[in-house]
């Protein structure tokens, strides 16, 4: 598959995809998600910091990136919200990519049939800022 159908997660944020807030789902997804092993070497955003010191916070820092590269090591794009305090504010930015992405044909039938109510059709590999509107 193309690099629009690789996966992707939003993480540190508070958007829940409205199919995935059934606990079953999230909690069965979230459990096989952070338990796959390391696949890929991560690249950060080479404009995180000029991002991020917009946003009216300091550059990316090792703590920040934690869980953004842990995911990313996965196969996961992760993406972070560009203004945190603005709560209605529908963009969110790149923060780590992976170099040898997870894609769908990796996962399992259990997952892949939860993930397919939720595709999206974007390419990830030349975004860099998102707004959820657009997505969802």
């Amino acid at each position: 598959m193309d690099a629009i159908y690789h996966l992707w997660l939003l993480v540190g944020v508070s958007y829940q995809n409205p199919l995935l807030a059934l606990k079953k789902n999230n909690d069965l997804l979230i459990s096989y998600f952070r338990n796959l092993p390391e696949r890929s070497e991560v690249i950060i955003n080479p404009d995180l910091n000029s991002i991020l010191m917009k946003g009216c916070r300091s550059g990316a820092d090792e703590r920040y990136l934690e869980d953004y590269v842990f995911m990313a090591k996965k196969g996961f794009y992760s993406f972070d919200k560009t203004n945190p305090n603005h709560f209605t504010h529908p963009e969110y930015h790149l923060v780590a990519s992976p170099k040898n992405p997870l894609k769908l044909e990796d996962l399992p039938e259990n997952i892949l049939h939860i993930l397919k109510k939720t595709t999206y059709h974007i390419d990830l590999e030349k975004s860099q800022c998102n707004c959820i509107i657009e997505i969802i």
